[in-house]
Order: structure tokens, then sequence, then C-alpha cells
């Protein structure tokens, strides 16, 4: 025996809810109040054929109750999806959980130190790609944690300027290795290693500095 379900409001019933709704005074005298009440005609003349079908095919208004409640789940479950994607997401995840792989250095590293020392060797031995690669990392995981920007791998060297536009002392550090990143990395031709270093030790005292 099927459970009673709620039954769908009669044909004629639905018909008099369109009719007091399309003459109230913001549905009268002009093409959008026309061509919304042609909307709601069609949505109340499908809730009624519906509604009869419904009342024909008891079974099938079951299924069809719990496919429209899967599909609305989902709709829901999308928008939470997106909304919690679009939220910021702050809170130290790149540099400040002690022992903790960095999401900037892509946990090759848990400590400022290492992350240092690990730039200063690339340094040593020649290699200004992975010297500047980790340098500009590495600032980018203090102004992550500063809230001047929010690190995402996809993102562009410009991507992050513009974020941290309003934060005047990390958005100049940032645009000097920006422009050492792409002149290394893209152009194939490496910035001095004077520059790389001094550019390193200015990291290095602007994360001192914003850990005070």
């Amino acid at each position: 025996m099927q459970p009673n379900a709620p039954n769908p409001p009669a044909a004629a019933d639905i018909e008099r809810s369109v009719d007091e709704i399309l003459r109230r005074p913001e549905f009268q005298g002009n093409a959008l109040a026309n061509w919304f009440s042609e909307l709601l005609q069609w949505v109340f003349d499908s809730m009624a054929s519906l509604s009869g079908w419904a009342n024909a095919n008891p079974t099938g208004k079951w299924i069809l109750t719990a496919v429209l409640l899967l599909i609305l789940a989902g709709l829901l479950a999308h928008i939470g999806w997106t909304i919690w994607q679009i939220l910021p997401k702050r809170g130290g995840t790149s540099l400040r959980r002690a022992g903790q792989p960095w999401k900037t250095l892509e946990g090759r590293v848990a400590s400022w130190p290492e992350a240092l020392q690990l730039a200063r060797r690339a340094l040593s031995r020649g290699d200004f790609y992975s010297a500047v690669w980790i340098s500009h990392r590495m600032l980018l995981g203090v102004l992550d944690d500063k809230g001047a920007l929010e690190f995402a791998g996809w993102k562009t060297n410009r991507d992050y300027l513009r974020e941290c536009r309003g934060h005047e002392e990390g958005y100049k550090l940032l645009d000097r290795l920006s422009q050492a990143f792409d002149q290394t990395v893209y152009a194939h031709r490496p910035a001095p290693r004077g520059e790389l270093e001094g550019l390193l030790n200015q990291v290095d005292e602007f994360y001192r500095q914003a850990e005070r």
C-alpha cells in the first residue's frame, strides 16, 4: 500500500491564484509585466497538468518527487561548493603552522630557515632559476599570511601584483622580485647573482618584520 502523499493543489485553485497575482498593480501596463504574466500562466498551467497526472499516477508522483528532491539537493550542494570556493581562505596555511609543509613551496620545506637555506644553496651553485623561484614563493607565502594576497598555483605574477596593490611595502618588493623572476625564468636572462642575493635578504627581512 502506498503511503499518503500531500495532494497537489487543484487546477481551479491554481488558476484563481494566478488571476489574483496578475491583477496586482505591479503587473499591469508594461511589456515586462505582460511577459511575466505569461510566464506565470505557463508555470501554473504546467502545475495544473502535473497535478492531474500525479493524481492519476500515484506511483509516478512519488518517483517524480524523489527525482526533484535529488535535483534540488544537487543544486544546493553546487551552490554551497561555489560559495566555499569564492570565500577568501586565510589563516596561515602558507607558513606559520610549524612543521607543516608550505603550500607555496609545494611541501619541500617546513620552516623558514629551511627555505632560506634552500634558496642560498641554489645561489651558491649558480642555479639562479631555482633561487629566484624559491625566493618568489617564500615572499608569496609571507604575503598570503599577511592577507595581502591569496596564493594559488595557477595565478600569474600579474595576478599577485594586482591583489597586493594595497600593501605598499609588500607590493614594491613583490614587484622587484617578480621582474627578476620573469627575466630569469621566462626571458632566460638570469638576473645578476648580487641582485638575487639582495632580493632574498630583503624577503628574509620582510618576513622577520612580519613576525614581530
